[in-house]
């Protein structure tokens, strides 16, 4: 029974990774158009997660751990993600090329 997270983690845990689920989608999205433009939010949010994760893992325990998770997911992962992804959208649906991509052409063939 003491290997199992208490219920408070957990649905933290499971809150986050349903979040997640969004962002996945998106960024296939964004890789079919042969374009990386999350590195910057993956690190920041990277670095965000370990100290939070720190900072409150320690006091807290795993339910501090599990809600700084939570946190960066929340809000800073998923509106992160979306809104390059709405602004990378509306600038290819714009050009076209989102049609000419998705027929297996890379950009620079254009």
């Amino acid at each position: 029974a003491h290997r199992l997270l208490p219920p408070l983690p957990t649905c933290f845990l499971l809150v986050a990774t349903v979040l997640l689920q969004i962002t996945i989608p998106q960024s296939l999205y964004l890789l079919a158009h042969k374009v990386e433009p999350l590195l910057l939010p993956s690190l920041a949010g990277g670095l965000l997660m370990a100290l939070l994760t720190l900072g409150l893992g320690r006091p807290y325990g795993p339910t501090g751990a599990a809600a700084g998770y939570l946190a960066v997911t929340a809000f800073v992962g998923l509106p992160a993600v979306t809104l390059i992804w709405l602004r990378r959208r509306r600038e290819w649906r714009a050009c076209g090329l989102s049609i000419k991509a998705e027929r297996g052409r890379s950009f620079s063939e254009y």
